[in-house]
Parts: structure tokens; C-alpha cells; sequence
């Protein structure tokens, strides 16, 4: 029985973030993650006592899921920049993937973050995954100001990300991914019209 339970409310946060991806955090009803989840509404107000606690569970879920792509820290540690491209590497991967799981989380920290009930647990999820990011670091910088170096290097990491996130969803899907605008246009312009 504890096992269906939890399989119901694993569903209902996978079908949270889905949506989340799709519309938006402000744009979600509880009706409409009952239906995406495939379960009745009563579930869902089972398992949380508002659309907001289900949206702050969804960002709980989907820091969890970031932080569990990070690369694990090997015993000999491969330095600054190497730590920083393998984190890159594995957080772009999210960035690409279906569902743009940094954006969806991005999009959930900003909501949360305006609503006062919620905003400290939107803080406290943001201030794991750069617990996270730092632990990554933790042997990559030298120095008495070892822990606040890797702080500050997990949230110059944490912002590239974000950014990387943003960046993507700006981009239309006929967009040419990432050409600068005037060679998208010569790209878009007949080769005759370019001739004269």
C-alpha cells in the first residue's frame, strides 16, 4: 500500500514538471495535474494542500533530480576546470533534454519565491543545489577561503546554467541555434536577392 502511495505522488510531481515545461507554473490548476497524472483530484489535495505546496514538492523533486546528475567527486580530485566541464557537460544534457528540467526549476524558484508562505522553501531548495554544486568543488580550490571560493565558483556555475536554460527556451524551434541575427538573416535571404 505504501508503495502504490508513493508511486501515486511520484506521479503527480513527474506530472507537475511536465506541465510546469509545457505552461508554466502560474498557468497550472490542480484539475489539469490530476488529469496530466492520471489520478483522481482528490489525490493530489491528498497528498498536498495546495497547488502551491504541490509546486514547491515539484522544485523539491527537481532540485533532487539536478543534483543527482551532477558527476560524483572522484577520490583524486581532476581540478578546477575539468570539475567545471564535467558539471557542464552534465547539467547542458538537462538543459537539452526533454522537458528543459534547469528551466522548469528556474521557472518554479521564481514563482515560489513571490508568494511569502512559500518563499523560504524555494530558498532552501535553491541553497541545496549550490550546497551541491560547491561539495563538487570542494577539492578544486586552494587557499584559506577554500569553502567561500567554492561557493562562489558553484553559483557563478548555478547562474551559467540558468542562463543557459533561459537562453534555450528563447529560442523559436525555426530559430538557427545561436547564429547571431545577421547571419540568420543572410542564411533566410535568397542567394539571388544577396547577389544584387
Amino acid at each position: 500500500m505504501a508503495e502504490q502511495s508513493s508511486g501515486r505522488r511520484a506521479s503527480i510531481l513527474a506530472a507537475t514538471l511536465r506541465l510546469v515545461g509545457r505552461e508554466g507554473a502560474a498557468a497550472l490548476s490542480t484539475r489539469k495535474i490530476a488529469s496530466e497524472a492520471g489520478v483522481n483530484l482528490s489525490a493530489v489535495h491528498h497528498y498536498f494542500d495546495s497547488k502551491d505546496a504541490l509546486l514547491l514538492g515539484a522544485l523539491e523533486e527537481a532540485t533532487t533530480l539536478m543534483v543527482a546528475a551532477l558527476p560524483a567527486r572522484a577520490g583524486v580530485e581532476p581540478g578546477a576546470l575539468a570539475a567545471l566541464h564535467e558539471t557542464c557537460v552534465s547539467l547542458r544534457a538537462l538543459v537539452d533534454g526533454q522537458g528543459g528540467l534547469p528551466l522548469i526549476r528556474s521557472e518554479l524558484l521564481l514563482y515560489l519565491r513571490r508568494h511569502p508562505v512559500y518563499a523560504q522553501g524555494a530558498r532552501t531548495q535553491h541553497l541545496r543545489y549550490l550546497a551541491a554544486l560547491a561539495d563538487r568543488y570542494g577539492g578544486t580550490v586552494d587557499g584559506d577561503e577554500h569553502a567561500q571560493a567554492c561557493y562562489a565558483f558553484a553559483e557563478l556555475v548555478a547562474s551559467m546554467v540558468d542562463g543557459m536554460a533561459l537562453h534555450r527556451a528563447s529560442l523559436d524551434a525555426g530559430d538557427a541555434g545561436g547564429q547571431p541575427e545577421a547571419e540568420q538573416a543572410a542564411a533566410a535571404t535568397p542567394a539571388e536577392e544577396r547577389e544584387a
